[in-house]
């Protein structure tokens, strides 16, 4: 220790007014006759002054100390030792966020559910107007099928619109079809069979077609019949067929021969 204090008592610390480069000289040295100091850094000449260790060890950490000291530090091969000097100080300054408030407005419940409840009356609603674009531009498919022909005529008494009669003859059948002799042997047919309105709607009374084929189902006869014509006396031809609806026709026709043995049945629009 004492040894210690020997030398740092005939040490002196200056410091170059040009780089700030941290210079430690004997006292001997600084009191010679040579005013002026050369800086090892910057090469340049200055009156050497005294500064304190504290004020030196701030110097020694300074950025133009730590610059100097790496432009003029030789590096050799064989050198382990890094050439970065550690920081003895955290560079960076402290930072200091204040804390930002947001304040949001509280909504009651019951707002929260009109609103809810209003966004999905406002998509149903348009949802819904354009389902009746498209099905009202494409009415010529959609207005004889059953599900949407009730829709259509709806519609058409606002917009003062005319919906063709709802019709599909695929839905009309002629069930227990029965040819038979007259009783009187005379040369008369009785065809007998049961009109039936498959279709989910009411639908017009067809027209009629009755047809007599031979064996090798070429055909012999063949008549149309207009609904006034094979109804019974008691139906309107002109009300339409309700859906389900069956009727009992009968009609007496002339024999067309012994070589009519097929007969069909066949309906379609009036």
């Amino acid at each position: 220790m004492a040894m210690s204090s020997t030398k740092n008592s005939n040490s002196l610390v200056t410091q170059c007014p040009n780089c700030h480069a941290r210079i430690e000289l004997s006292r001997r040295a600084s009191s010679s006759a040579e005013s002026q100091l050369r800086c090892g850094a910057c090469l340049k000449l200055f009156s050497p002054v005294e500064v304190s260790t504290q004020g030196s060890k701030n110097a020694t950490n300074s950025s133009a100390e730590i610059r100097a000291r790496a432009l003029t530090k030789v590096f050799s091969a064989d050198t382990h030792s890094s050439a970065l000097e550690p920081l003895t100080h955290d560079p960076t300054p402290n930072l200091e966020i204040d804390t930002l408030e947001l304040s949001v407005a509280r909504t009651a419940p019951w707002q929260k559910t009109a609103k809810s409840v209003a966004g999905f009356l406002l998509a149903a609603l348009l949802l819904t107007s354009l389902a009746a674009q498209y099905l009202w531009a494409n009415r010529i498919h959609y207005q004889q099928l059953p599900n949407f022909y009730p829709f259509y005529v709806t519609a058409c008494k606002y917009a003062g619109c005319q919906v063709p009669p709802y019709s599909d003859i695929a839905a009309i059948r002629g069930e227990r079809l029965a040819v038979e002799a007259a009783s009187d042997g005379g040369n008369t047919l009785s065809v007998q069979f049961i009109l039936v309105n498959n279709a989910p709607l009411p639908q017009a009374v067809p027209v009629l077609i009755l047809s007599f084929e031979t064996a090798a189902n070429r055909s012999v006869a063949l008549r149309e019949f207009a609904p006034a014509e094979y109804l019974p006396e008691n139906r309107q031809p002109e009300r339409a067929l309700s859906a389900g609806e069956r009727i009992a026709i009968r009609l007496d026709l002339i024999d067309p021969g012994p070589d009519a043995v097929n007969y069909t049945l066949a309906f379609r629009v009036l």
